[in-house]
C-alpha cells in the first residue's frame, strides 16, 4: 500500500486526524517541532512516494521544547527506538535522562508510535488514553499563550518547511482547533497564528485552519483541545480537500 500523506505534531495531530489508508501518522504527545522536523528526515526517505507533509501547528508550538517539558522523558523513546539525538545533549544530561531507564511504559509508548507504519494495525484511538487536562481553563489558556509568545522553537519549523521544499514535498500547516470555552480566552486566530501565516507568506507553505473551522462543533471534541473519533474524522475530511 502506497503512502502519500504523512502527519507530524504532538497530540493533536494524534487524535484530530483521522487518516486514511494512504496516510502515515507519526504525531506524537508533547511532541515538538525540532522531533516533527527530525521525524520528517527520518521518513522522508522510507516513503517513497511520499507527496504531503501535514504538520498540525498548536497555539503551545512556537515555545514548547520537549526537553524542557515535563514530559521529557518521551525524549528518550525518539533517541532509544528512533535513533533521534537530543536537541541539546548537555542539557539533557543535567537533566539525568542518561540515567533514566527505558521502562515499560516507555515502551508501550514506543509501540503505539512505531506501530504508525503499519497502515494494517486496527485504530490506536480505542485502546489510548488521552492524558487528560486536570488544571483549570484558566491556568491551560496561560500556559498556552506562555508559550506562544516564547518563539523560540520556530527555526525548526523554517527549516522543515525549507527541507520539504527542497524534497518536493508539500508541506501543509495546520492549525489545531480548540473547544469554544477555551477559544473564548485565547485570542484570534491572526494573532495566535501569526507565526505560521506569516511562514505561509514567506514561503509559499499553505495553512489549513481548523481553528476557525465551523464544521467541527461541540460534540466533536474529546476535551478542550482533542477531538473525538467523528471530530478527527470531520477534520480529515476538511484536510484532505485542500490537497493537492
Amino acid at each position: 500500500m502506497m503512502i502519500h500523506n504523512l502527519i507530524l505534531g504532538s497530540s493533536h495531530a494524534r487524535y484530530d486526524y483521522y487518516e486514511s489508508p494512504f496516510s502515515v501518522n507519526f504525531g506524537f504527545g508533547s511532541q515538538d517541532l525540532y522531533y516533527s522536523h527530525q521525524l520528517y528526515l527520518k521518513l522522508n526517505n522510507l516513503i517513497p512516494r511520499l507527496k504531503n507533509v501535514i504538520l498540525f501547528f498548536s497555539a503551545f508550538s512556537p515555545g514548547n521544547c520537549l526537553l524542557r517539558n515535563p514530559n521529557r522523558r518521551r525524549c528518550l523513546l525518539y533517541k532509544h527506538f528512533l535513533d533521534i539525538p537530543y536537541k541539546n545533549n548537555l542539557y539533557a544530561m543535567e537533566l539525568g535522562l542518561a540515567e533514566l531507564r527505558v521502562d515499560k511504559d516507555l515502551v508501550r509508548e514506543a509501540h503505539v508510535l512505531i506501530q504508525s507504519l503499519n497502515p494494517a494495525y486496527p485504530d490506536l484511538r480505542k485502546e489510548e488514553q488521552i492524558d487528560i487536562n486536570n488544571s483549570s481553563i484558566e491556568e491551560e489558556v496561560s500556559k498556552i499563550l506562555k508559550l506562544n509568545r516564547k518563539k523560540t522553537e520556530l527555526p525548526h519549523l523554517k527549516a522543515l518547511c525549507r527541507d520539504s521544499i527542497a524534497h518536493g514535498r508539500n508541506l501543509y500547516l495546520v492549525l489545531s482547533p480548540y473547544h469554544k470555552d477555551l477559544k473564548s480566552l485565547l485570542p484570534p486566530s491572526d494573532i495566535l497564528f501569526e507565526d505560521a501565516f506569516c511562514l505561509s507568506k514567506q514561503l509559499g507553505t499553505p495553512v489549513i485552519n481548523l481553528y476557525d473551522y465551523e464544521g467541527l462543533h461541540e460534540e466533536h471534541f474529546h476535551d478542550r483541545d482533542h477531538l473525538n473519533i467523528t471530530g478527527a474524522q470531520v477534520a480529515a475530511n476538511y484536510i484532505d480537500s485542500h490537497l493537492e
